[in-house]
């Protein structure tokens, strides 16, 4: 019995560490980190595609920036003309912006600095975002049980481990 719950425990801690990792993985595969400067002091985002079940999230945008629609580009040429052609962002916490229900179209995000931002922006479904959200909090759960387990395992019954 205390060897099963040792090995147990072993096995539970990989299959956690196997899910942080796809999970890892899937979520650096959403990220996008291409600028490019149009103008001097403007940059732009690769553009995307969004829709209304999509959450496009920027990491580390500067304070003159925002979410512009593709065919409203060529009209954005400065600050003024970004504030008016910006998109409202849902939420804004930190040095995050999310938009959500956003109708469907492409878009970039621009971006007025003196130096090149270091944005990473992200768009994709919100139910493929919830699921990768579900495999992070199951992996954390694994990884903390697994160890829980082989540790019940060695303070259970006989005092000997024969391997």
């Amino acid at each position: 019995m205390r060897k099963s719950l040792i090995i147990a425990g072993i096995v539970v801690l990989i299959i956690g560490l196997l899910f942080y990792g796809v999970m890892t993985y899937e979520t650096g595969l959403l990220s996008h980190k291409s600028i490019t400067e149009i103008r001097p002091g403007e940059y732009v985002s690769d553009n995307f595609t969004a829709d209304y079940n999509y959450i496009v999230t920027i990491k580390n945008p500067t304070p003159v920036s925002g979410l512009v629609s593709l065919s409203n580009l060529d009209k954005v040429t400065n600050a003024s003309m970004l504030y008016k052609y910006k998109i409202r962002s849902d939420y804004a916490f930190g040095n995050v912006k999310e938009y959500e229900h956003l109708a469907p179209g492409k878009y970039v995000f621009v971006d007025f600095s003196n130096s090149r931002p270091a944005l990473i922006y992200e768009s994709e479904p919100s139910g493929f975002l919830v699921e990768i959200g579900y495999l992070d909090y199951a992996s954390v759960l694994v990884i903390i049980l697994g160890p829980v387990i082989s540790i019940i395992g060695i303070f259970t019954g006989s005092r000997k481990i024969a391997f």
